[in-house]
C-alpha cells in the first residue's frame, strides 16, 4: 500500500515540475531592447532580458528533476551534484544466499550444466564402444590418447561400461586389458565356464594372458585342482580340417608349458555363416585326433546363437 502511495506521488511531481517547467520556458516575458541616438551618427542598443535566462535554468532545473524522481527505473546512479552514494544497502527482496555462501545462480544453471555434463559423458561411452570395431582390446592409455582425455576420466568411463556389463577388464589392476563382453571370444568361453560350473567349483579365471611369454591364450580357468585352458578360433569360410591340428599343435605345446598336474584343453570354433553350422559340426566329429596324456575337448559354436544367448540372459538380469 505504501509502495502505491509512493508511486502516486512521484508521478504528481513529475507533472508538476513539467508544466512549471513549461511555464518557465513559455510565459516569461520577451527581452526588450532600447536604443539610445548619442549623435547623428551613432546610436547604443542595449538589451534588457526581463529575468527571461534566469526562468530558462529553473525549467532546466525542473526538467532535471523529472528525469531524477525516475532514476530507479532508468538505472541512473549519479547526475553532477545529484551523484549517489557508490554502494547502497540491498532490499530483502533482492537479497539472496545460497548455503555455500555464493550469489544465487538462475535455478535451472545448475541442471544444465548436469545436463551437458551428462550428454558429453555418454558420448565418451560410445566413442570408447566405437573403438571397440577397430580393437579387438583396449587398455587404459590407448583410450584415453584417444579420446584426448586424462587417465582418471578414462578409467571412470571404462568403469562404467564394466557396470553396466558391456566392457570386461581383466588382468586388473597391474596390466588392466578391457575387452568387448559381447566379442565372440567371451561369449565362448562364458559357455565354457558354463560347462565347467556343472561339474567344479570354479577358483579363478583369468583372459587373455601370455604363458611364458611365449604363448598367448584365451582362458585359464582353475576348478578344483583342474586346469582348463580355452582358446577361441574363428570360422568364417569354408573350413580346412588341416587348421585343426594345426592349432591342437600349438595347445598341446601350451599345456605342456603350463606343467599343470591335471589339464584340460578347449578348442572352440565360433562359426560366423549360419549356412556352414551343422557341415563343420560334422567334420569335427568325423575328425581323429590324439592328444593323451593331455585331455583335449572340442566345442562348434555358432556366433548367432551365442549372441542370442547372451541377449537373452542380458533381458533376464534387467527384470530381475
Amino acid at each position: 500500500m505504501t509502495g502505491n502511495k509512493t508511486y502516486r506521488l512521484r508521478i504528481l511531481l513529475t507533472v508538476l515540475c513539467g508544466i512549471l517547467a513549461f511555464c518557465s520556458f513559455a510565459l516569461p516575458p520577451n527581452p526588450q531592447t532600447v536604443t539610445v541616438k548619442v549623435s547623428a551618427d551613432k546610436t547604443i542598443s542595449t538589451t534588457h532580458e526581463n529575468g527571461s535566462k534566469f526562468f530558462e535554468w529553473i525549467g532546466l532545473l525542473l526538467l532535471a528533476l523529472c528525469v531524477w524522481i525516475w532514476r530507479p527505473e532508468l538505472r541512473l546512479t549519479g547526475f553532477g551534484p545529484f551523484s549517489g552514494v557508490p554502494l547502497e544497502q540491498q532490499t530483502p527482496e533482492d537479497y539472496h544466499k545460497d548455503d555455500a555462501g555464493r550469489a544465487d545462480v538462475p535455478g535451472d544453471m545448475p541442471s544444465a550444466i548436469m545436463e551437458v555434463a551428462k550428454e558429453e559423458f555418454e558420448a565418451r561411452k560410445q566413442r570408447i564402444m566405437d573403438l571397440f570395431q577397430d580393437h579387438h582390446a583396449l587398455n587404459l592409455s590407448t583410450v584415453a590418447r584417444n579420446l584426448g582425455v586424462s587417465n582418471q576420466t578414462a578409467k571412470a568411463l571404462l568403469f562404467t561400461l564394466m557396470k553396466e556389463g558391456n566392457v570386461r577388464c581383466d588382468g586388473f589392476p597391474k596390466s588392466a586389458l578391457y575387452t568387448l563382453a559381447s566379442s565372440p571370444e567371451n561369449l565362448a568361453i562364458d559357455r565354457v565356464r558354463e560347462l565347467i560350473e556343472k561339474e567344479h567349483i570354479i577358483r579363478s579365471e583369468r583372459r587373455f594372458v601370455r604363458v611364458k611369454r611365449r604363448f598367448q591364450i584365451d582362458g585359464v580357468i582353475e576348478a578344483d585342482g583342474i586346469t582348463f585352458l580355452v582358446e577361441v578360433k574363428y570360422v568364417r569360410s569354408a573350413f580346412d580340417p588341416s587348421r585343426l591340428y594345426d592349432w591342437l599343435t600349438v595347445l598341446l605345446q601350451i599345456g605342456r608349458e603350463f606343467g599343470a598336474e591335471r589339464l584340460v584343453i578347449y578348442l572352440v570354433l565360433v562359426v560366423f555363416d549360419k549356412a556352414l553350422f551343422e557341415s563343420v559340426k560334422a567334420q569335427v566329429k568325423q575328425i581323429t585326433y590324439d592328444t593323451s596324456p593331455i585331455d583335449t575337448r572340442i566345442l562348434v559354436f555358432s556366433n548367432e546363437e551365442l549372441a542370442q544367448q547372451a541377449q537373452n540372459q542380458q533381458l533376464h538380469k534387467h527384470r530381475s
